[in-house]
């Protein structure tokens, strides 16, 4: 399998870093502390960055990546302070793919970043990302009686629910 989008390697992401929302339908989110992915764990470490989430569980899902051969499961935007740097503004946006691998079905992988080809460069967070429900924590609440779900097996030990 081809382990690239467009020029940049797939990174894994495990469902337990994502699921919080996916659960959302398409509803954007912004991520915090430990809801933030691994992946971006570095880059967040190091400079303030807002990071925005959204997607759906699936299985159905409205896109697919032929290139890949995996449907797009939700997509991350990460805001970035620029300033300070040479490019004179206040944010740099990055855009990260997240794919569903359907070898596994438990497990994600994530492209990018990707520059978006209109706002990269701003000295505002875009409207609409301004209140917005934040997830804080890395593993979400138990949909149905609101524990804290199984870490490693995705199901919650209080009242038996179980992600499909």
């Amino acid at each position: 399998m081809n382990r690239k989008k467009n020029g940049k390697r797939l990174k894994d992401l495990d469902i337990d870093e994502i699921l919080n929302v996916l659960q959302e339908d398409w509803k954007r989110v912004e991520l915090t502390g430990g809801a933030i992915p691994d992946l971006l764990g570095n880059l967040t470490s190091k400079k303030k960055c807002r990071v925005y989430a959204s997607g759906a569980v699936g299985p159905e899902y409205a896109n697919y990546d032929e290139e890949l051969d995996m449907p797009v499961a939700a997509g991350m935007r990460v805001i970035r302070d620029a300033r300070g740097e040479p490019e004179g503004v206040n944010w740099n946006t990055d855009d990260y793919i997240i794919f569903r691998n359907n070898a596994t079905g438990q497990q994600f992988m994530a492209a990018g970043p990707f520059i978006p080809k209109k706002d990269h460069h701003t000295d505002d967070i875009p409207n609409g990302f301004e209140y917005l429900d934040i997830f804080k924590f890395k593993y979400p609440e138990c949909p149905k009686c609101g524990s804290i779900l199984n870490r490693e097996y995705h199901y919650c030990e209080n009242c038996g629910w179980n992600q499909p």
